[in-house]
């Protein structure tokens, strides 16, 4: 059967600066990191049969957090995995920030590492035995494998500043809070 999946813009309460635990520009850091631009508009149009699951999905939105709402087993997390490659839908098109990275008539399938689509796993999918710079810096070995060590931590530092986690650099993963956990495992998936 197929199940219904609502995305949800999440808005700060009137009167206040955000939505407590993320800085007022939280989103709008995320979003410009992503697409170089301010304002990013997203479209999803997807079918997809993954074992039992049926996945029939049409969203779109602008910048901002947005919240993806639906029972449990409803394909939430198939979705995120959907749009950033990991699984390829049987028809439909996906696009970001103006950008087409699916389209089934079209055939338009661009590679995940090339789709510039950050996900963050449900257990941040961090490294336990890295420290929260080599977590990060992690992200590019295979997007620019000419890099060197010292220019991957060096550009990880720098993401790192951009989202207000520096000062954990040196920390390992395992010593994180779950708020700082999510937030290393947002840095890295901003990696581009």
């Amino acid at each position: 059967s197929c199940c219904r999946i609502r995305a949800i813009a999440l808005r700060p309460p009137a009167g206040t600066k955000g939505l407590g635990f993320v800085p007022d520009n939280y989103a709008r850091t995320v979003t410009q990191a992503l697409t170089g631009e301010r304002r990013m508009i997203w479209q999803v149009s997807v079918r997809l049969q993954l074992g039992e699951l049926r996945l029939d999905v049409d969203l779109s939105g602008e910048q901002g957090p947005l919240a993806l709402v639906g029972p449990n087993g409803s394909g939430k997390t198939t979705l995120l995995r959907t749009i950033a490659g990991a699984h390829r839908p049987q028809s439909g098109q996906i696009q970001v920030g103006g950008r087409t990275i699916f389209d089934s008539k079209q055939g338009v399938d661009i590679p995940p590492e090339d789709r510039h689509v950050g996900y963050v796993p449900q257990g941040y999918g961090l490294f336990p035995h890295l420290s929260v710079v080599e977590n990060v810096a992690f992200g590019w070995i295979s997007r620019t494998p000419r890099r060197t060590r010292a220019e991957r931590r060096q550009a990880a530092m720098e993401l790192l500043e951009r989202v207000g986690c520096a000062h954990l650099a040196h920390r390992v993963s395992t010593t994180l809070s779950g708020g700082e956990q999510q937030r290393v495992g947002i840095a890295r998936a901003l990696v581009k």
